[in-house]
């Protein structure tokens, strides 16, 4: 993060850091980190895959190890449900890519 930080202009990095500072503020324990999101706002070109992506390796294992019963029809529906918010962080963070003009 502070890498990122550092290769900002001045202004960008000084409202980050205010922002950063509310956050802290509004929520002491949180971490930080990059979410679906950032990996959208660098390559906003078919941003819902940042979204899916987590979940894809979670359904593959879920494919792949024995569990009681067949839960597969719950599992895909779960997995369909779960993956809409990282899919809409994402095309949020390419939304603004394309406005800051970041968008490749």
């Amino acid at each position: 993060m502070r890498t990122y930080l550092a290769s900002l202009p001045a202004d960008a990095r000084r409202a980050l850091q205010k922002l950063r500072e509310a956050i802290r503020a509004a929520a002491p324990g949180a971490t930080e980190g990059f979410s679906s999101m950032a990996f959208a706002f660098f390559e906003p070109n078919r941003s819902w895959r940042w979204g899916v992506l987590p979940l894809v390796g979670q359904f593959v294992w879920m494919l792949l190890s024995p569990g009681p019963g067949n839960l597969l029809p719950l599992g895909v529906i779960v997995f369909g449900a779960l993956s809409v918010p990282p899919i809409i962080a994402a095309r949020i963070g390419a939304f603004i890519a394309t406005k800051t003009g970041k968008a490749q």
